[in-house]
């Protein structure tokens, strides 16, 4: 029962996220795009770009998944790195948002859910896109 009571805390507590902060899009992304930042409840730092005049309801969402191992804290330059390096996605019109993930190391399970709780965070706090991709 103690378990079971600690995931359910957990879990609450990862859906007690604070909105997204806008944020200055780093170099490489287009002119008039708007950036935002933030900490899910879990503790993973994400960043969010949108191109300029991105609508959900005709946009798409690209989720970027990093991968791994990433070793030590999270910490929110890794995603700037990662944004920076994809930064041709925002681009080419689509919205993208990348996670750190909550801690470093392997994780495959951790890395969908934290994953999964930033495309909550997007639709949420942006707005559900039309169509959401993984890569």
């Amino acid at each position: 029962m103690k378990t079971l009571l600690a995931l359910i805390a957990f879990a609450a507590a990862c859906n007690a996220t604070a909105a997204p902060t806008p944020a200055a899009c780093p170099e490489g992304l287009p002119a008039g795009a708007r950036c935002y930042t933030g900490q899910d409840g879990a503790g993973a730092f994400y960043w969010i770009a949108l191109p300029p005049r991105w609508q959900p309801a005709t946009g798409v969402l690209v989720m970027h998944a990093h991968g791994g191992p990433e070793l030590g804290a999270p910490r929110l330059s890794r995603t700037e790195e990662d944004l920076k390096r994809w930064s041709v996605m925002v681009r080419a019109g689509y919205a993208w948002a990348g996670s750190t993930y909550r801690r470093g190391g392997y994780g495959v399970t951790m890395a969908g859910e934290d994953t999964e709780r930033l495309r909550e965070i997007f639709v949420r706090d942006i707005g559900a896109p039309r169509r959401t991709i993984l890569h």
